[in-house]
């Protein structure tokens, strides 16, 4: 057998504030807002066995994804060559608009490239491409390999040779508290493909007050490290985008418990809240820990608390940590 050393893959989740539908002419064609969060993430260990592939995992349905992405990968070099053994140490969460299906996916591309020494074989679009993944929105790939809140322009148009991706850094300070119903999902799969099939698109209207959101508030907040600003304006883009999605979704917010949530978290002066993609997750953000701890203190107090699950997170601001004992490539690595 060849010697192949384990390797580690530790990634985020992706936060995605809503796909702004735009068309040609409006531009922002599955444009957005997003970032990345440290937790809840995905940790996997990648190695070669005598038989595969070994996925160790008690989850079926995540074992069914892996098992897809290694369909997916039989082109990249070396990847036939010995059995596969993949072991979920950390698992994230799927449907609950944390993008944990691309970080899975990437997560398991990229391990096999570093164990089998295929440094930098193929640049995230085509690795995406491969995977069937950002079809629609890069930032969760975008996110996997840099971090970071990220601003995808969408999908080229006219003039445009190829996406554009801006990536930030979050302040140091800021924390997020992430909450989501323990019974509940997004729209995912067919219900998904089969909504954006009806390319729906929104106004011209609609997509210039998103655009402006973005590109005179959201960004210059986060440059400045102005948090009141950055709080209400992700608040208000969240419930503007929600309202384009509400009939697929039900209301702004897919969940109504999330929904009455988020509104009693507003009386009580606390901003930010916004759904992440189909949700039902959400994130209010906090300018500290010591705010974070607040809100967490505040939404525990509510009478049905019993019916979320809740963290307090910090932004990722670097890609995916990607770890080998291995000579080459050397140390920790990061995509």
């Amino acid at each position: 057998m060849n010697n192949f050393t384990p390797v580690d893959v530790i990634t985020g989740s992706r936060l995605h504030f809503g796909l702004i539908c735009g068309t040609p002419e409006t531009r922002w064609v599955f444009g957005g807002f997003a970032m990345m969060l440290r937790n809840p993430g995905w940790h996997l260990r990648l190695q070669v066995s005598r038989s595969g592939p070994e996925i160790v995992c008690s989850d079926h349905g995540v074992t069914r994804r892996i098992l897809d992405v290694l369909a997916r990968l039989r082109q990249l070099p070396g990847c036939d060559e010995p059995g596969i053994r993949i072991e979920v140490l950390r698992p994230s969460r799927l449907h609950a608009g944390l993008g944990a299906g691309t970080q899975l996916a990437l997560a398991v591309a990229r391990g096999l490239e570093v164990m089998f020494h295929a440094h930098a074989a193929r640049s995230p679009a085509e690795l995406a491409e491969i995977l069937g993944r950002s079809s629609r929105s890069a930032a969760g790939t975008w996110g996997f390999f840099r971090g970071g809140y990220l601003v995808d322009y969408g999908i080229p148009t006219a003039g445009i040779s190829e996406r554009t991706v801006l990536q930030l850094p979050v302040p140091e300070s800021w924390r997020f508290v992430v909450v989501w119903p323990k019974h509940g999902a997004g729209l995912s799969g067919e219900c998904e493909h089969a909504f954006f099939e009806q390319r729906r698109t929104m106004s011209a209207e609609v997509v210039s007050e998103l655009a402006d959101q973005i590109q005179n508030r959201l960004i210059p907040a986060i440059r400045r490290q102005d948090f009141a600003m950055y709080a209400r304006a992700v608040e208000e883009y969240g419930r503007a985008i929600g309202r384009f999605y509400a009939p697929a979704q039900g209301d702004v917010f897919s969940h109504p418990g999330i929904g009455r949530l988020a509104d009693r978290l507003q009386a009580a002066g606390i901003h930010g809240t916004a759904q992440s993609s189909w949700g039902p997750g959400i994130c209010i953000p906090a300018c500290s820990i010591t705010q974070a701890s607040r809100i967490q203190s505040v939404i525990e107090q509510q009478p049905d608390v019993q019916d979320y699950e809740l963290l307090v997170t910090e932004a990722l601001n670097h890609g995916a940590t990607v770890r080998s004992p291995a000579p080459e490539p050397a140390g920790w690595v990061r995509a």
